[in-house]
């Protein structure tokens, strides 16, 4: 499932294209461990963080120290994989 900061099940990321920081807002009220990833173009993974969901809770990612240039979200929750193209500036 591929977004670009637009909503992706109840989920959407801002501001797109960002500078430092990347929000992600879902819907979901499931509470559980998320595993969150920034992957390059190539596929390669370049941040990694784990994030505790909570109903419709805000949660940010700093990207300030990566290139400008176009990169992946990608959210692991149980059972489900989104996936967000974002741009660095």
């Amino acid at each position: 499932q591929l977004a670009i900061g637009k909503p992706a099940q109840g989920a959407i990321i801002f501001p797109n294209p960002t500078q430092s920081i990347l929000f992600y807002q879902s819907n979901d009220s499931t509470e559980a461990k998320w595993q969150v990833q920034v992957l390059d173009a190539l596929g390669h993974k370049l941040i990694e963080k784990a994030w505790i969901n909570y109903s419709g809770a805000l949660q940010s990612l700093n990207v300030a120290a990566l290139p400008v240039g176009v990169y992946f979200l990608r959210v692991l929750k149980p059972g489900q994989i989104q996936h967000f193209r974002f741009v660095k500036m």
